[in-house]
Order: structure tokens, then sequence, then C-alpha cells
């Protein structure tokens, strides 16, 4: 468990709860969870997506809301009630797949740099994903 402000955060995903983290442009954890989330995630957190399933690692995205309980109800079946909103950092995404799975929760800035360094071999995520996050705003 890191103590204090994390560097980065990753959230876990499958293939059937990723579409709607785009689709809420939200990232959910356990309810269990939010206390950790309210005290690692500050404003300048760079947060990740992993599908465990996959091992694809997508970001990076920051919060623009505080992590609070049940932000979209009907998000992830109702379960994953630790709530974020979040949006890409920069564009276009990255996705990387990983040697392993990574544990979700807070990680060191050393932690990070592996994350960043991972992402730029990986490069571009596929046009789904950037598609699903990059949402034209009306003007």
């Amino acid at each position: 468990h890191l103590e204090g402000e994390a560097a980065a955060y990753i959230f876990l995903c499958n293939s059937k709860t990723l579409p709607d983290c785009g689709a809420f442009r939200l990232l959910g954890s356990p309810a269990k969870e939010l206390r950790q989330m309210q005290h690692c995630i500050k404003p300048d957190t760079q947060l990740y997506l992993l599908n465990f399933e996959t091992l694809a690692l997508i970001g990076p995205f920051v919060g623009i809301s505080t992590p609070e309980l049940n932000i979209a109800h009907e998000a992830f079946g109702g379960k994953f009630s630790a709530q974020i909103c979040v949006e890409p950092l920069e564009a276009p995404l990255l996705q990387a797949t990983l040697p392993e799975r990574l544990r979700a929760g807070p990680k060191s800035a050393e932690e990070l740099e592996k994350l960043r360094e991972q992402l730029a071999i990986g490069g571009v995520a596929p046009d789904d994903i950037q598609d699903a996050w990059m949402k034209v705003e009306a003007t």
C-alpha cells in the first residue's frame, strides 16, 4: 500500500465493462476502495485502465471529479460503485499489452515511469478506443 499521494492509479476492467468506461467517461472500483481513491487521487494523478482479460493498458486519463459513490448508478451493471469521472489527459490515448497483470490501485512515480515507457512502446490505442473517449464536444 502506497502512503500519501500517488503519481498514478490503475483501474481494472474486463471486455464487458470497458465500453461503459468510455460511454460514461468513468472509471470504477469496488465500493470498499473509495477511501483509498479519495486519499490517493489528486488533480495531477495520472489514471490508467487495465483490461485484465487482454492485459491492454489504456491511458493516461485525468480525473475531472472527485471519487464518489455511484456517480452513474447504471454503469458496470450496478457494480464498481466507487467512481471517478475522467477525460483523456492527452490525445491520442495510448495502449500497450502488458506482460503480466498489475494490481489495481495507487502507483509510485517510479511505477508511473514504467507505465509511460510501456505505453510509448505500445503506441496509439485502436480507433474504437479513441472513438469511445474522444467525443467531439458541440460548439
